[in-house]
């Protein structure tokens, strides 16, 4: 049985604790050992629910996103620090997700030009993709440092390969369709890091 602790404080004396079964199945959250509350399964933990910690505060608890759910843990209306809605978090995997592109689009563009690969050449892999991967990268440590206008930059970037796929295909008779998809799941992932750079700058 899946569980994780997130703490209310540095000291580590108040703790939330979430153990489920399956997917999202008989979900029960305890505070400081003593369970507050439970879901039987997903759907209700869509709906969501709020759950009264003390006299002065209430925690909600609901499995928030579409594409990409995240548990969204709430103590009157803030985050809990470490939960996957903490928007330090979210600005992290966006951060780790936009470096893992870059290199990847670094690396592969390497092994194309150095060893010469035809097919990876063909389809316009190689020293474009150098440059872009170094962009990226670049970006990302924009990004770390809450800068909107470096991820505005790197979701135009992950775009404008979107629209040179489908232009390479159209030249070299290519089916584009699965690269596209998974650049626009890039996308939709990359986005919620808008959000989170508003709410830690608000916060600042």
């Amino acid at each position: 049985m899946p569980s994780k602790t997130f703490h209310l404080a540095q000291d580590k004396q108040d703790s939330i604790s979430i153990s489920w079964k399956g997917v999202w199945k008989q979900v029960s959250i305890t505070y400081n050992g003593q369970e507050v509350g439970s879901f039987n399964n997903q759907k209700e933990l869509k709906t969501g629910n709020e759950f009264q910690l003390d006299a002065e505060r209430k925690l909600s608890v609901k499995l928030s996103g579409q594409l990409f759910p995240e548990l969204e843990l709430l103590v009157n209306g803030q985050a809990i620090a470490g939960s996957p809605t903490d928007p330090n978090v979210q600005l992290k995997q966006v951060f780790n997700f936009s470096l893992g592109i870059g290199g990847l689009s670094l690396v592969v563009g390497l092994i194309a030009e150095l060893f010469v690969i035809d097919f990876l050449l063909n389809i316009g892999i190689g020293l474009g993709s150098i440059i872009y991967g170094g962009l990226i990268i670049l970006l990302a440590f924009g990004v770390k440092r809450k800068s909107i206008i470096a991820l505005a930059l790197i979701v135009g970037l992950i775009g404008l390969e979107i629209v040179g796929s489908v232009w390479i295909a159209a030249e070299s008779q290519v089916n584009p369709t699965s690269g596209i998809v998974i650049k626009t799941f890039f996308l939709i992932f990359l986005f919620k890091g808008f959000g989170a750079i508003k709410k830690l700058k608000k916060t600042e």
